[in-house]
């Protein structure tokens, strides 16, 4: 639901504060390359807006 929240009112150039965690995961392709992931897991997102937003 989070995610779908974002989504929805979140775009480029906009500030958001973030409260939750890295994780770091590891996988293997198809190929036998190994990948690393790193995401983050949110539990608070505060939509702080852009810096013209602030100032009026």
């Amino acid at each position: 639901k989070t995610a779908e929240i974002v989504e929805n009112h979140v775009a480029k150039g906009k500030e958001v504060g973030i409260v939750g965690k890295l994780k770091t995961r590891t996988y293997t392709m198809d190929d036998g390359n190994q990948r690393y992931v790193t995401e983050v897991v949110a539990d608070e997102i505060l939509l702080l807006g852009n810096k013209t937003e602030r100032q009026s």
